[in-house]
């Protein structure tokens, strides 16, 4: 790790402290839940900030540049953070497309990733005037390529798929042969030569993004050298990339099973001693938000082994889609465990559940923090089982403020249209 660099995650409480004080930072959590109802999931905002500046000291070492990845938490606040921490962004929908103008972040610190894009998120990009667009695969590139594009030429890179196996759950493994996702390194070569012949566009990024929560730095490496292959081989035939943009997908392990190591950091050295002329990019996501969010839950009821809470798989699906294993604490002083339990939802699903085989005493009307929330927890959050959209909270300088309200049934079926007829 670089010289006086902080920990990406100087935890303002761990979930021992919350057992004992029940506490978020210095803010009364079961005062939030009087205030605003729950569930509710609560972030932490100078938790936010240290992660950018934890990664922008990292970057800065190499001169590298970093797209937060808006699919992670695209709440207007929270983008509001990343983007005075002078982070770009990394975009796939024209809705996170106006999330970033909704709050005047500059197109040309925007990229636009991910695959089938379609021709309106393309014109949309195309007409913003965004940083780069990466391109899936070569039927898109052709779309792009026939697109109007004005009078300005549109920077296009290419996902490479290096099939390498990152060693994470089979569900956000991305850079294997078998996934929709790149192209592979025959074909994406081929893209880029024909990127340099295609007088309104210009190569930009070689880029590749091999998976999420990957907790070692070798399946990066393995990436970059493979990369870097490709492009000595275009430099050859007098093509050169604009840079080589690595993804995301830095691991922070959980409240369970805590990462002892840093694999941005880690990764960083390496590129600085062994591609000390390459320009590098990164798309960081989880890895700036995931531990500055908790969902808060309160418990209905109690049943055998089961304790059930107002929050389910509507709220948090990531331990029924992943099998992700989140730190669950109750609030205020706990007599010791009766034994192991499960955390579940009220959602007609076997699979609603938040934590499984836990040693946890709570019973109907106690509080629940799930830990490590902030990522891929309110984006993903539904309305099965008729089930409303929870509230977001922001912690900032000890004050709490309401940053999306909790939907309501009138905003659900406001959307709708009623049957013809009596």
């Amino acid at each position: 790790m670089p010289a006086e660099v902080a920990k990406p995650h100087a935890d303002l409480l761990t979930w021992e402290q919350a057992v004992a004080d029940g506490a978020w930072g210095n803010t009364e959590l079961a005062a939030l839940a009087a205030q605003f109802g729950t569930p509710s999931y609560v972030y932490a905002a100078d938790m936010i900030t240290a992660a950018c500046q934890h990664y922008q000291q990292c970057a800065g070492e190499i001169g590298a540049d970093l797209h937060y990845a808006m699919k992670s938490n695209g709440n207007l606040a929270v983008l509001q953070l990343i983007k005075k921490a002078g982070l770009g962004f990394d975009a796939a929908s024209v809705l996170e497309l106006e999330r970033c103008a909704a709050i005047d972040i500059r197109s040309a610190r925007t990229i636009v990733t991910g695959p089938g894009k379609s021709v309106e998120l393309l014109e949309r990009a195309m007409r913003n005037g965004v940083r780069e667009i990466i391109a899936d695969g070569s039927e898109e590139l052709e779309r792009i390529s026939v697109l109007n594009h004005g009078p300005t030429k549109i920077t296009v890179g290419v996902r490479v798929n290096p099939d390498i196996d990152s060693k994470t759950h089979p569900h956000i493994a991305t850079g294997h042969g078998a996934s929709k996702f790149g192209v592979n390194m025959a074909q994406a070569q081929k893209m880029c030569m024909q990127i340099a012949t295609t007088p309104q566009l210009r190569l930009g990024s070689l880029s590749a993004h091999i998976g999420s929560q990957i907790s070692s730095c070798e399946p990066y490496v393995e990436t970059a050298r493979l990369l870097l292959k490709l492009r000595d081989e275009l430099v050859s035939a007098g093509v050169v990339p604009k840079q080589i943009d690595l993804g995301g997908g830095f691991g922070i392990g959980d409240n369970v099973s805590r990462l002892d190591h840093d694999v941005f950091a880690e990764l960083v050295a390496w590129l600085k001693k062994n591609c000390p002329d390459q320009q590098f990019a990164f798309q960081p996501g989880r890895a700036l938000v995931g531990r500055a969010g908790i969902l808060l839950t309160k418990v209905e009821y109690r049943k055998g082994r089961h304790i059930i809470v107002d929050a389910g798989m509507t709220e948090l699906i990531r331990p029924a889609l992943y099998g992700s294993k989140h730190g669950v604490a109750k609030l205020g002083m706990s007599p010791a465990p009766e034994g192991k339990m499960d955390v579940v939802g009220p959602v007609c699903e076997n699979t609603d559940y938040l934590a499984q085989n836990i040693e946890l005493d709570a019973n109907p009307g106690d509080l629940l923090a799930i830990f490590d929330a902030g990522a891929y927890g309110s984006v993903m959050m539904s309305n099965y089982n008729g089930r409303l959209r929870c509230c977001e909270v922001m912690l900032d300088d000890n004050q709490a403020r309401l940053v999306r309200r909790r939907e309501t049934v009138a905003d659900v079926l406001a959307a709708e249209t009623a049957p013809l007829g009596g």
